[in-house]
């Protein structure tokens, strides 16, 4: 489709956590799963009727995702490389929501809506 893409912020959050919970020594990985959940808190809660603040107002969340990722991207050494790598290569796709309100960050509803099809081809 020749539409934007929105990545869901649930699988992703879901992945810091495993993250933070299979480092639960690292003082850093806390840190960085803190951070990461408070950035989406905060694109969450963000409202705005104007289309060019919107615009704005995403382009400022991905840089704030990029300054927190970049650098455990390229230490090769991080537990959180391969998350950081991965948000930092997609981060255009993980503020959709910002500059669309009515795209939902998470993909609850289209994952409800092929349950049942999932379910019935497991079935057969």
């Amino acid at each position: 489709m020749p539409c934007e893409k929105q990545r869901c912020w649930a699988h992703l959050l879901r992945a810091v956590s495993e993250l933070r919970d299979d480092h639960p020594n690292s003082r850093s990985v806390k840190l960085w799963a803190r951070k990461v959940k408070v950035l989406h808190a905060e694109a969450k809660a963000f409202e705005s009727k104007d289309v060019r603040v919107r615009v704005r107002a995403r382009q400022d969340f991905e840089q704030r995702e990029l300054k927190l990722t970049l650098r455990y991207a390229e230490d090769e050494s991080a537990p959180q490389r391969t998350l950081g790598r991965r948000m930092s290569r997609h981060v255009n796709e993980l503020f959709v929501f910002v500059g669309f309100p009515y795209v939902p960050s998470g993909s609850n509803i289209s994952e409800r809506a092929l349950r049942a099809l999932v379910v019935a081809r497991k079935m057969n």
